[in-house]
């Protein structure tokens, strides 16, 4: 047998083989050459795909507790019938009823949706929540008796609280300020509230619901500090200067670079009015920031000023003719007596500064310093003192200073007056004389 024989043999019997595999009869090869066995192949297990759908009742009962554990498709009624499903029925909303056809829709097996659902109206979105009403207004009415001796039990609080509110007599006969007073009676106030209001609780049974009101109120107060802070910073400091002011009004102050006199000191901010007329208003926490400068507190002020003098002036006369010359001025005390101290030495020049202390009840501290500095120069040009060069120094007209300290006066007075905020200088007793400090009341 050639090879091309053999190869042709082989290939034939693989072909019957696969032949035999898909159910083909055994077909054995006998050759003259050579005996081969014969191949006898069992009957093939036939193979089938299976095309069995749900039955109508297994659709039904699938599509049915998909529906009850959506909200709002629990009342759908459904029957199937042919792979067919109809849904009927009515919904909330027309967004329910879509749900509805795209859930059936999506189920396996089924042919077609027949949609009969209708969408219910108003009344009947709104039946749960007349239900709940009802349910709370038959609850309340159950709870009537017990409200109305709650009332009972807290309108003596209340009351209580009220007659509080106007009890001032009694603390100002212990001479309480009105602003500690208000303070005190407003604590007790509160305390008396509070005690009507957990009885009433008790009397009604829900004690057990104020740890979760005290929390919910904890989390309003950080709320509330929160967004009031820049008012609440401006208002505690007001109102405990309030009680013990660190000036009246009418002083003459300076916080930080600003000067003037107080107006007023409000639960926001304190009032000043410049010597130029300008009201400036200071927020209240700036008082616990910056410096606070009262040039009132004392009736006693030191004045001071420089005086440049030649490098061949003597000091002890520059001295002497000083200190007459500011004793000469009315405002000036005596005791102690002004004096002079050498500030600078240069090549050329001796720069020295006066010292005197003035009474502010008597002369305005600004006018009195401008007189002064005018009546040392004079005098030391006319003892010869080396370097006091005369210049003319025109003296202001006779009474313009008393006008203007009484121009002021009365402008301080009509910004007061003028004023619709709560004074919280008034409520202590910290008012003032309304004239500026140290304003003048006669010619030097």
């Amino acid at each position: 047998m050639t090879i091309t024989t053999r190869l042709l043999f082989v290939v034939a019997r693989a072909v019957l083989v696969g032949l035999c595999a898909f159910g083909c009869g055994p077909a054995p090869i006998t050759t003259g050459l050579a005996r081969t066995p014969s191949v006898e192949s069992a009957p093939a297990a036939e193979a089938t795909i299976s095309l069995e759908f749900p039955t109508d009742a297994d659709l039904e009962r699938r599509l049915k507790g998909i529906y009850d554990q959506v909200v709002g498709l629990g009342d759908v009624r459904i029957r199937v019938h042919e792979g067919v499903v109809h849904l009927a029925g009515s919904v909330e909303t027309a967004s329910r009823e879509n749900e509805a056809i795209d859930l059936a829709r999506r189920l396996e097996g089924v042919v077609y949706v027949r949609n009969e659902l209708e969408v219910s109206g108003v009344e009947s979105r709104l039946a749960p929540l007349w239900r709940s009403v009802s349910h709370l207004g038959r609850a309340a009415m159950a709870a009537v008796p017990e409200i109305i001796a709650a009332i009972l039990v807290f309108v003596p609080f209340l009351a209580i609280s009220m007659a509080l509110r106007r009890w001032k007599r009694p603390l100002h006969r212990f001479g309480v300020s009105p602003i500690t007073g208000g303070l005190f009676r407003l604590a007790l106030r509160f305390a008396t509230i509070l005690v009507g209001v957990m009885l009433c609780f008790h009397l009604l049974g829900i004690m057990g619901t104020i740890g979760g009101m005290l929390g919910a109120l904890g989390l309003l107060g950080l709320a509330t500090g929160l967004a009031f802070k820049d008012w609440l910073a401006n208002y505690f400091p007001g109102m405990m200067l309030g009680l013990h002011p660190p000036f009246k009004a009418g002083d003459q102050v300076q916080l930080g670079e600003i000067e003037g006199r107080v107006v007023r000191l409000s639960p926001r901010v304190i009032v000043l009015l410049t010597p130029d007329g300008a009201e400036i208003q200071i927020p209240n926490a700036n008082l616990f920031r910056d410096t606070l400068i009262n040039y009132s507190e004392h009736r006693e002020r030191r004045m001071r000023f420089t005086v440049s003098l030649g490098a061949g002036a003597d000091l002890d006369t520059a001295h002497e003719v000083g200190r007459e010359a500011l004793l000469g001025l009315r405002g000036v005390l005596p005791e102690p007596p002004p004096f002079m101290q050498t500030h600078r030495i240069d090549r050329g020049a001796i720069e020295v500064e006066y010292f005197a202390w003035i009474d502010q009840e008597l002369v305005s501290f600004s006018f009195i310093e401008s007189r002064a500095r005018r009546a040392v120069h004079e005098a030391l040009v006319q003892m010869g003192v080396p370097g006091a060069t005369a210049v003319h120094v025109p003296a202001p007209p006779e009474g313009a200073e008393d006008r203007e300290g009484e121009f002021l006066d009365d402008q301080l007075r009509r910004a007061r007056a003028s004023s619709k905020d709560r004074d919280l200088l008034a409520e202590g007793g910290a008012v003032g004389s309304t004239r500026p400090v140290g304003s003048s009341t006669g010619n030097v």
